[in-house]
């Protein structure tokens, strides 16, 4: 799963790891976010889950996981598809990080 809990110093948060390497994506804009999108019959959809690679190991996850016919990797950069997650969510963000800061006061 490429999303895990990080402990750090004396706090835990979500983190995102590399399909590929399986290190650590440190910043939103060094990942892509990328999804099998299958064409049959003119008709486009999205199958299987979504792995994140760094932008450098993207060309690599590819190669070693090649779709099956009609099929082709897609992606977002992983900031992009961020906005677009937290939007399809409604996340209302100053409610939100006051609480995860209020949160990780208490931890």
């Amino acid at each position: 799963m490429p999303i895990q809990i990080a402990f750090e110093r004396s706090t835990a948060g979500p983190v995102v790891i590399c399909d590929h390497c399986g290190k650590r994506i440190d910043t939103a804009n060094n990942g892509n976010a990328l999804f099998l999108e299958e064409h049959c019959n003119g008709q486009s959809r999205i199958i299987g889950p979504i792995v994140f690679t760094h932008k450098v190991c993207n060309g690599d996850f590819e190669t070693a996981h090649k779709p099956a016919k009609d099929q082709i990797w897609a992606f977002n950069d992983l900031d992009v598809f961020l906005v677009y997650l937290t939007r399809n969510l409604k996340v209302d963000f100053p409610n939100a990080t006051r609480r995860a800061d209020l949160l990780s006061n208490i931890l």
